[in-house]
């Protein structure tokens, strides 16, 4: 049986590799957060504008494992965002569920771009 040649640098390859991709992984999930949360404000109603003005995005997770959330700080918003009998001159209900939903295709793009090494 032969013996594996230079497996440390290729393990230092991969494991730099990964890295990478890591790292390309969470500026690709901030891109996505400021996507979706930028669509969800323009379609949030405003009364105070507080609403609007409370969208956040945060990265966490770990480094194997990021992730992004996209909230709202309002303690109201679940209200606004549930209530579809509301009349609101100004955005509409589901705001961010439909800021999400029409975002799909360009995360799956800003996703895919970003895993490229």
């Amino acid at each position: 049986m032969g013996v594996m040649v230079g497996k440390s640098k290729v393990m230092k390859n991969l494991n730099d590799a990964l890295s990478k991709i890591n790292n390309k992984t969470r500026k690709s999930l901030v891109l996505v957060g400021i996507l979706v949360k930028g669509r969800s404000q323009a379609l949030t109603p405003v009364d105070t504008g507080n609403l609007k003005a409370g969208h956040y995005t945060s990265i966490g997770g770990s480094k194997n494992n990021p992730i992004v959330e996209i909230g709202l700080t309002a303690p109201y918003a679940v209200y606004v965002h549930e209530d579809l009998n509301a009349n609101h001159p100004t955005g509409q209900a589901k705001f961010l569920e439909q800021a999400l939903e029409a975002s799909e295709r360009e995360i799956i793009t800003i996703i895919k771009n970003g895993a490229k090494i």
